[in-house]
């Protein structure tokens, strides 16, 4: 088994895990990259109340993209948070398949801002649909 393929099955086994512990209504951190969570974001017109992913970045990880060292990824999915955060340091950001999808914006003169975009199918069975 090569290395891409090892890495590849750290980021599904990753994605698995985190997944199955937020449609478990559980929280999934993971130590220097951060801690998925859900959120029932209120009714607003037109769009009823829904649980959607969330998540917030580890301060080690946020302090990496500001120019400090990267801390080391160890631990059950140290491959694989290794490896994503590479691919959201280059330009594009990184898809994980059922979960969603990772980035790193850079904004002249302010700190760069990591962000999340679950994926759809993701929220719709947090949702219930």
């Amino acid at each position: 088994m090569g290395d891409t393929e090892l890495q590849a099955n750290a980021v599904q086994a990753l994605t698995r895990d985190v997944r199955a512990a937020l449609l478990r209504g559980e929280r999934y951190q993971i130590p220097g990259f951060g801690t998925f969570t859900t959120c029932t974001r209120r009714a607003s017109d037109g769009r009823p109340s829904c649980t959607i992913a969330m998540w917030r970045a580890d301060a080690a990880l946020r302090e990496h993209i500001q120019g400090g060292p990267p801390k080391e990824s160890a631990g059950l999915h140290g491959a694989a948070v290794a490896g994503i955060i590479a691919a959201m340091m280059g330009d594009g950001g990184v898809d994980l398949p059922q979960l969603g999808r990772l980035g790193l914006v850079r904004v002249a003169g302010k700190k760069p801002k990591l962000t999340f975009h679950a994926a759809d199918e993701l929220n719709a069975a947090l949702t219930g649909d």
